[in-house]
């Protein structure tokens, strides 16, 4: 019994410690990921250097999550807000069939640049995105400089307004 005890306590050792490492990723790659090119839905280029110069806001989601879905309105009502200060890229996940991507994107007029994610390089460039939706906020040097998982515009909306002010 004590053996097996231990085994416990040594596996939930291990899984405990590999869980802080991925919460603490984007602390220690603290800049976007570069190089990394892709197209839109609508075929226009996009690379990491575009992050430079504006607050990005990279927001990973799909066309399957509800959370995702009801935040799209508030998406679109922050890009409006802040035009030409602050740039969105929603980017959807691999397993999000990309015609979905397009239709939905289309049909609700999103007025920002949506990206279809195919292979997972979009996403596996920022580190280990595993829950949609999940939020980068990027600075005007390409610097991540919030991580947030889950419904968190608020949040979002205090953080572009505090880099705005600087």
């Amino acid at each position: 019994m004590t053996t097996k005890r231990a085994c416990l306590t040594a596996a939930a050792l291990i899984v405990g410690v590999a869980l802080l490492a991925l919460a603490g990723w984007w602390r220690e790659r603290p800049y976007a990921p570069a190089p990394i090119a892709f197209h839109t839905i609508t075929g226009e280029p996009f690379h990491s250097g575009d992050f430079s110069g504006r607050l990005t806001l990279v927001n990973f989601w799909a066309t399957t999550c509800s959370v995702c879905l009801r935040e799209m309105p508030r998406l679109a009502a922050l890009q409006e807000r802040y035009r030409g200060r602050v740039q969105v890229l929603a980017v959807a996940m691999a397993y999000d069939p990309p015609n979905r991507v397009v239709s939905y994107a289309n049909s609700t007029r999103l007025p920002f640049k949506v990206a279809a994610d195919i292979d997972g390089k979009i996403a596996g460039a920022f580190g280990t995105v595993a829950a949609t939706p999940t939020y980068f906020l990027i600075d005007r040097t390409g610097r991540v400089t919030y991580r947030a998982v889950g419904a968190n515009l608020d949040q979002i909306e205090r953080k572009i307004a505090a880099a705005l002010s600087t």
